[in-house]
């Protein structure tokens, strides 16, 4: 959301354009200026119910510019109201001030903001400023953007449909889910395995149990594609397989980077769902035996910046090498 103030300036010149027009203030809708970019082209929708909710809109002078009568109309519109304080919030004294007064809230997608912005830069807003050899690209980037808009719409909504179908995908044919954010995050809910797991990486951080509530699976989406896991059926086979070395190394992991006795409670932490296939990835990658290995692995999953200790393959190996 951004709002402006008409500068005096800008008003005085307003008002002198058509001598007479204005008597009052509050004939001027555009004093106050809103504008409201939403990612999604239906999400507009949204914002201008809770607009008309809340305010009173001047239906006669707002306008809603998508809905266009000639399909030969250039530009890729938005939504504008005029509007002003409701007669219920009127009443209360805080709102008093403001009866009489109009101001005017324009609603758009990210991509009708874009097309505006820069048909505003380029100086062109009719069809018939335009030159004629550049209708056509004009017309062509519109029609993208248009088309842009209702394809984000579309994704969203099948994600969203994906992410609540495919946790019965996983119960019904795990070998064919292939292993993404949705269905890793679905497989790490719902697996007895992996909580157990879990529970058992969490006390030895000294945490009260395994946070499911925000699951963050990057790194390990990629550390599990990095070794060619590429479905959820086969990831449950490696937890099965490799689970309790996974856990076995998060013991000696924690223990080494905090130089105590595995015996000794560790100050308090915190477990993320899913802390213990850390471990577990850390470990296959540990297998190969090789520092420099293990140091290009970890570079992958936990790029720069990803809060990465420079000690860690260090630790890791150190780790993988006491459990042998």
């Amino acid at each position: 959301m951004t709002s402006r103030v008409k500068e005096r300036k800008s008003l005085a010149s307003k008002i002198d354009r058509i001598p007479g027009k204005y008597s009052q203030l509050a004939d001027i809708t555009d004093v106050v200026g809103l504008r409201v970019i939403t990612y999604f082209e239906d999400t507009v929708d949204d914002v201008a119910k809770i607009i008309e909710r809340e305010f009173e809109v001047d239906q006669g002078s707002s306008d809603d510019k998508r809905q266009v009568s000639d399909p030969e109309r250039f530009g890729y519109a938005s939504l504008h109201y005029v509007v002003g304080v409701s007669a219920e919030r009127v009443r209360l004294k805080e709102y008093k001030r403001f009866s009489g007064m109009k101001a005017e809230i324009q609603v758009r997608s990210v991509l009708q903001h874009a097309w505006a912005e820069i048909e505003h830069d380029l100086g062109y807003k009719i069809r018939e400023a335009i030159p004629r050899d550049y209708i056509r690209g004009f017309a062509r980037l519109a029609s993208l953007l248009e088309l842009a808009d209702v394809e984000f719409v579309r994704l969203r909504d099948g994600l969203a449909r994906y992410d609540e179908e495919v946790g019965q995908l996983i119960d019904e044919h795990p070998q064919s889910v292939p292993l993404d954010q949705s269905s890793l995050q679905s497989y790490i809910r719902q697996s007895d395995m992996v909580k157990e797991l879990d529970a058992r990486v969490a006390h030895l951080l000294n945490a009260a149990e395994a946070d499911y509530s925000s699951l963050h699976v990057d790194h390990l989406l990629r550390g599990a594609h990095r070794l060619g896991i590429n479905t959820v059926g086969e990831l449950d086979g490696v937890v099965a397989k490799f689970g309790e070395q996974g856990v076995a190394l998060a013991g000696e992991y924690i223990r080494i980077r905090s130089r105590r006795p595995l015996d000794m409670p560790a100050p308090r932490g915190r477990a993320g769902g899913g802390i213990a296939l850390a471990y577990l990835i850390f470990y296959l990658a540990a297998r190969e035996g090789d520092h420099d290995k293990l140091a290009a692995f970890l570079e992958y999953i936990l790029p720069e910046g990803s809060g990465r200790s420079p000690q860690l393959e260090e630790w890791l190996m150190a780790a993988y090498n006491s459990l042998k």
